[in-house]
């Protein structure tokens, strides 16, 4: 539980700091798989990244912590219905039983189809996150 705590708390560090670059790194667990189930759980993670970081594609948001705590907090138990392009992701390196990616991705291309920008902003006032 501990080892999954960290892993999220250093994620989530990652995604705070670079997420103004347009990159974030994520880190995924060496089990010995063959490289298409890796192929398979980078592909995974990086959808997440995206779907936790898709508010940013509201243009007058900025990367705050506030706006990513509350759209977490948002998106739970809710079917959001995210689009996005022009991203990629690969391998910068394998360090103690651990692959490490950088995704590069626009803000801009990733499309929230099913939410508006009013309504999360609201939400997030309502839950007193602004």
């Amino acid at each position: 539980m501990m080892k999954t705590t960290s892993s999220l708390l250093i994620f989530f560090c990652f995604c705070a700091f670079y997420a103004n670059a347009n990159y974030i790194y994520f880190e995924v667990e060496d089990t010995n798989q063959n490289y298409s189930i890796l192929n398979l759980e980078s592909s995974a993670k990086a959808k997440k990244v995206i779907r936790d970081n898709a508010y940013l594609s509201f243009t007058s948001l900025d990367n705050n912590k506030k706006y990513s705590n509350c759209w977490l907090d948002f998106i739970k138990n809710r079917k959001i219905s995210i689009s996005s392009s022009e991203n990629s992701f690969y391998l910068v390196s394998q360090v103690n039983k651990k692959y490490l990616f950088k995704l590069d991705f626009d803000p801009s291309k990733i499309k929230i189809l099913n939410v508006d920008h009013n309504t999360f902003l609201k939400f997030c006032e309502n839950q007193g996150y602004l």
